[in-house]
């Protein structure tokens, strides 16, 4: 008997346990927490004291801001922005730059 309720209960702990959420590791204070709730409104990565991330691939036009007011949230280098392939050191090939700090990005 105390086997067949050791069987019926241990999936219900198991269940309850695995159903606790794990804290968020990007969000270290307050502040981040606010900042990650106005991530809608933080546009190009190259504003705000950003400092952006793009991992490894310098070609990745989303990133996430390493510091600043928006520490932790998504922006997009791009962001709408399309100008002459051969501006801000852009060397442009086939509508996208490569090089510059818009590397990645269609260019015209």
């Amino acid at each position: 008997m105390q086997f067949f309720n050791f069987i019926v209960i241990l999936p219900a702990i198991v269940g309850c346990a695995s159903a606790i959420p794990a804290a968020d590791p990007a969000v270290t204070s307050v502040g981040d927490l606010v900042a990650r709730q106005n991530c809608n409104s933080i546009g190009r990565c190259d504003k705000n004291n950003c400092n952006p991330s793009y991992g490894p691939d310098p070609f990745n036009t989303i990133g996430v801001c390493q510091s600043g007011n928006y520490k932790g949230c998504q922006c997009n280098k791009c962001n709408g922005q399309t100008d002459s392939c051969t501006k801000n050191g852009c060397s442009g090939s086939r509508g996208v730059c490569q090089a510059g700090k818009y590397q990645g990005c269609q260019c015209t």
